[in-house]
């Protein structure tokens, strides 16, 4: 048998699986949770190295399969250019850029924060080790628990 042919049997199994398991017990359905990740692995290595003998093949030229194209496409992330943010903070912090206002010393630090905040700061973002060091702070003293949603948590029962 094919491994396409398996691994489509295998899908249609694990459909009518997850239809059944609304009338697993409490206890199958612990044990059979405890199983899944085994699963989830086994599945992420098939999909890593089948990935890999593609990349492979396409490394050279592009690889045409029936009505498809294989390519090696390299990855891009956008990155932020600090230096010129640096730059443009001091000058806006400094200087009211419609009057050519130049701000006393308090208040252009105050506004350079203000900008350094609003460009990189989001509320789910934790102060970096760096920071906690020069201020002599541990994370607990800047930071505080916030529930966020639930996660499933199964412990071995003490006897």
């Amino acid at each position: 048998m094919s491994m396409l042919k398996r691994i489509r049997e295998m899908s249609a199994e694990l459909h009518q699986m997850s239809i059944e398991s609304k009338a697993l017990s409490d206890e199958d359905a612990v044990e059979v949770r405890d199983e899944l990740p085994k699963l989830r692995s086994s599945v992420n290595d098939l999909i890593k190295e089948i990935e890999k003998q593609i990349m492979d093949r396409a490394e050279v030229q592009p690889l045409q399969v029936g009505n498809k194209i294989i390519s090696n496409v390299p990855k891009e992330k956008q990155r932020a250019h600090h230096d010129q943010i640096k730059n443009l903070i001091c000058g806006r912090a400094q200087t009211d850029p419609d009057t050519g206002e130049i701000f006393p010393l308090e208040q252009a630090v105050r506004r350079a924060v203000d900008f350094v905040y609003s460009a990189f700061v989001t509320r789910a973002i934790l102060p970096r080790k760096p920071f906690l060091r020069e201020f002599g702070l541990k994370l607990e003293d800047v930071s505080f628990w916030e529930e966020t949603g639930k996660d499933l948590v199964i412990k071995q029962a003490e006897k």
